[in-house]
C-alpha cells in the first residue's frame, strides 16, 4: 500500500518508503517514496507533496552484497568444520547445518551417487525445512527424467546446476509438487568432486526464485570443493587407521603362533 494514506491520516511525513510495482513490460521495479503533508492557512490538510525515485539498481546491488556476504560466511564456517572434523558423517551434518543456519537457505542436503545400475542419488545428510521431502522423491544421475534435474546433472557433468525457478523449469517436473509444498523456489546443486571423480552433490534450496548470483555460486562451489577434499582426506585417514589395525592384529597372530611352537 502506498504511504499517502498514512500521511493524510497522521499529518506526518514519511521517508524512503520502499514499494515494488510491476511495469507493463513485466519488470519489477522498486520505488523509494518520500511524502509530506501540505496544510492550508488554517493548518488543515490541503494535500501531499511527494518525490518518487526508482531505486531498483541500488536494491539489487544491496541484495547481491548480502548474498556474497552470506556465502562468504558459510565458506568460512565450513572450512572451520573441516579442520575440526573427526569423521565423515558428522562433517556432512555440520556442513548442512551451517548452510541453513548461517547462510539462511531453506534446505541443504548431500547425496552420494550410487555406482550400480540404478544410479540412485542417496541422501546422507540434510538440514532445514525438509518435512519428509527426501523420502517422497527419487533422484538419479542417469539420463532419465529423474536424472535431468540439477542434482543428477551436477553429478554427471561435474559442474554446478541451477533450477532458477522451480515453478516454471520443465526439468524440475518430477519434484515440483513436493518442492512447492515446502516453499522451495530455486535450487543449486554443486558437485562433490575429488581426484577427478564425483562422489555426489551438495544441494541448496532458497525460498525465492533466481536466488544465486554468479559470485555467490563461485563461493559456494569453492566450499563444495573444500568439502569433497575433506571427505577424501577423512576416508584416507580411516583407511590408514584400519590398515594399521589389521597389520597390528596380523603381527599379534604371528606372535601367538611362534610362541605356541
Amino acid at each position: 500500500e502506498l504511504p499517502f494514506q498514512k500521511v493524510r491520516d497522521t499529518g506526518k511525513a514519511v521517508e524512503d518508503v520502499r514499494h515494488a510495482i510491476v511495469w507493463p513490460d513485466g519488470r519489477t521495479v522498486c520505488l523509494s517514496i518520500n511524502a509530506s503533508p501540505l496544510t492550508d492557512a488554517n493548518g488543515g490538510f490541503a494535500g501531499i507533496v511527494a518525490t518518487i525515485e526508482d531505486v531498483t539498481a541500488a536494491v539489487e546491488s544491496e541484495r547481491a552484497l548480502e548474498r556474497q556476504s552470506r556465502a562468504n560466511r558459510v565458506l568460512t564456517r565450513c572450512n572451520e568444520a573441516l579442520i575440526r572434523a573427526a569423521d565423515e558423517t558428522s562433517l556432512l551434518k555440520e556442513v548442512c547445518h551451517i548452510i541453513v543456519e548461517d547462510g539462511g537457505y531453506r534446505l541443504a542436503w548431500i547425496g552420494y551417487a550410487e555406482e550400480d545400475s540404478s544410479k540412485i542419488v542417496k541422501p546422507v545428510a540434510q538440514c532445514g525445512f525438509e518435512e519428509g521431502y527426501l523420502d517422497t522423491i527419487t533422484v538419479t544421475w542417469d539420463e532419465t527424467d529423474t536424472g535431468r534435474g540439477p542434482t543428477g546433472t551436477a553429478i554427471r557433468t561435474g559442474q554446478p546446476a541451477f533450477t532458477r525457478n522451480i515453478l516454471s523449469d520443465p526439468a524440475y517436473a518430477p519434484w515440483r509438487e513436493q518442492a512447492l509444498k515446502r516453499g522451495y523456489a530455486s535450487s543449486l546443486a554443486l558437485p562433490l568432486t575429488a581426484n577427478s571423480h564425483t562422489l555426489g552433490a551438495l544441494n541448496i534450496y532458497a525460498a525465492e526464485p533466481d536466488a544465486f548470483d554468479p559470485e555467490e555460486e563461485r563461493l559456494l562451489l569453492q566450499m563444495a570443493e573444500d568439502l569433497a577434499y575433506g571427505i577424501t582426506t577423512l576416508r584416507n585417514r580411516e583407511e590408514r587407521t584400519r590398515t594399521l589395525a589389521e597389520l597390528k592384529e596380523s603381527r599379534e597372530d604371528w606372535r601367538r603362533i611362534f610362541n605356541s611352537i
